[in-house]
């Protein structure tokens, strides 16, 4: 199996090799463009260590990227474009007044679509890895009929494919708002329900996208739907675990998009007393999230949660300063001082970032089954801002979270019939993760030093393999009920 010390080898190995290569002149930005040479390096570099270690054969080692760099995605772009002729469709929100159009489900019923709505100043330059700022107020009429970028990230629809290309652009803190009645005609004392959901996809990539979470079907069912873009991969989650980067930039948008709602909503005859979030895979996690912050008490009344959660071991990185370090590295920031690596990663041509998280990505993947995904949630300092302090596990045994109706359930229970084959190909069985890799490299650490911390991470290991974090049978789950039994409920809930 894979040793989770490996990492750190085939890190070495990579960055000695693959980035020096890339990186010749490191004295000005960005020092690196990615292409299939290095990707080779990397995957070379890979079979090397797994190979030298006598884990694996040559033979063993089928996986093979395709890199497509000069492969575009283009979205909409957002901005005061030409608006029609339709007063009727205008709104006066508190940042400036938009424009809409009118749309029609597939039966037929006219619905009313308010689209690239900015939420948050653009996230670039300074406000790079920081909180969101609310928008700036625009003059003349913010032409709301043209969808806005997908936020920076990685193809997901390619990356099924084994092929890794980066998409989207740092501005794009924009939202989706759709209504079945019309806003100028909506009743005070009749204000309609919203849902705001959070896209999946790994926490890599993905967006609103129409085809596939379009609101028609809402639409026939009196509800508001909005849908925002939100930062994702390197961009939504680097964290240095200290507060020059605490990280959680995703969550913290998805806290601004509540925030506008409650502000902007009423304008669209949404309800803010009635604001359901929800989420699917990534943006399930997304959700649970927000359900165990503070920070977003009130901002929402009810929850659903599809197919993820943040009690999942996938589901928050536990060494996300390598990662940023990682990242330095590749982009020819050679530094160990937090502060100073911040400061130059604002400086860096975000094409180049979104370059240079690919290879990063993949070698951190490595460690998923122990560290979690790369680019996911982080536990912060504690802060001002902070919207997550503990883990998730720790809050639901303390009650600390927010007492609103969930509702909860996975799909994922249509391929367990293919389990028993397919464990037979996975390299890094879970039983064998955790004594193999968190704790002997946390003992081999800490040795003699710190043996508070120590037990520290065996505990967590025990609560990320078992019980709430992955029950293993109906033992484990009634002493979860009978710890929560009285805070958490999953009902059926009326949006």
């Amino acid at each position: 199996m894979i040793d989770l010390f490996l990492t750190q080898q085939i890190s070495q190995k990579v960055f000695g090799k693959s980035w020096n290569n890339n990186c010749a002149n490191k004295q000005n930005k960005p020092p690196m463009t990615i292409g299939p040479d290095a990707f080779n390096d990397f995957f070379s570099s890979v079979a090397d260590v797994l190979v030298g270690n006598g884990q694996y054969s040559t033979q063993d080692i089928p996986f093979r990227i395709t890199y497509l760099p000069d492969e575009e995605f283009k979205f909409g772009d957002v901005g005061f474009n030409e608006v029609r002729d339709n007063n009727d469709l205008q709104l006066t929100l508190q940042d400036g007044i938009i424009q809409g159009q009118e749309e029609t489900t597939i039966s037929n019923k006219t619905f009313y679509s308010y689209v690239g709505v900015p939420y948050a100043k653009p996230p670039i330059n300074d406000l790079r890895f920081r909180e969101p700022q609310p928008p700036e107020k625009w003059t003349g009429i913010l032409d709301a009929t043209v969808e806005g970028p997908f936020c920076a990230g990685v193809n997901i629809s390619a990356m099924v494919k084994m092929e890794f290309k980066p998409q989207g652009e740092e501005d794009c803190l924009y939202l989706n708002v759709y209504t079945p009645r019309d806003p100028k005609e909506s009743n005070p004392r009749n204000l309609l329900p919203v849902l705001v959901f959070y896209y999946g996809g790994a926490f890599l990539g993905g967006g609103p996208v129409k085809d596939r979470y379009g609101a028609d079907f809402f639409m026939e069912n009196d509800l508001i739907v909005v849908l925002p873009h939100f930062r994702i991969s390197i961009f939504g989650y680097l964290s240095t675990e200290d507060l020059e980067c605490p990280g959680n930039w995703a969550v913290k948008d998805q806290l601004a998009v509540l925030k506008w709602v409650q502000t902007n909503i009423k304008r669209f005859g949404g309800d803010p007393g009635r604001v359901t979030i929800a989420g699917q895979s990534a943006g399930a996690v997304s959700v649970n999230s927000l359900f165990m912050s503070p920070k977003a008490k009130g901002l929402f009344h009810r929850a659903v949660i599809m197919s993820g959660s943040s009690l999942c071991f996938w589901a928050y990185q536990t060494d996300s300063r390598k990662i940023a370090f990682d990242l330095g590295i590749a982009l020819g920031i050679e530094t160990n001082d937090t502060k100073y690596l911040m400061q130059e990663l604002r400086k860096v041509d975000s094409n180049a970032i979104m370059e240079a998280q690919l290879p990063v990505m993949l070698v951190n993947f490595m460690s998923a089954l122990t560290n979690g995904l790369p680019f996911t949630p982080v536990v912060e300092p504690d802060h001002d801002g902070a919207v997550l302090t503990n883990y998730t596990f720790s809050l639901l045994e303390k009650g600390k979270f927010n007492k609103v109706p969930v509702m909860t359930g996975a799909d994922a229970v249509l391929n367990t019939r293919n389990n028993n084959e397919r464990e037979e190909d996975t390299p890094t069985p879970i039983i064998e993760a955790p004594p193999t890799s968190i704790i002997v490299q946390e003992i081999d650490r800490n040795s003699g030093r710190d043996k508070g911390r120590i037990k520290r991470k065996v505990k967590e290991t025990i609560n990320r393999f078992t019980g709430i974090m992955s029950p293993n049978g109906m033992e484990d789950i009634k002493l979860q009920l009978s710890r929560m039994r009285n805070q958490v409920a999953t009902t059926n809930s009326n949006v």
